[in-house]
């Protein structure tokens, strides 16, 4: 189980947390986001991981 994934702006605001997400493919409605790029973090455990997500819209 991921004890938390945030995603969050590029200025440092947090847009979305979830909480003790279940072990496989979690989906995300991102209709009403603005595009551009954001960080989201994993945590589970002791271990950290994070990444870009990029949101187009063309």
């Amino acid at each position: 189980m991921i004890s938390e994934i945030v995603i969050m702006q590029s200025n440092g605001q947090v847009v979305k947390r979830l909480e003790n997400v279940a072990a496989g493919s979690t989906f995300l409605d991102l209709s009403d986001w603005a595009g551009g790029f954001y960080l989201i973090r994993f945590k589970k455990d002791k271990s950290v991981a994070s990444g870009k997500l990029v949101v187009l819209r063309l």
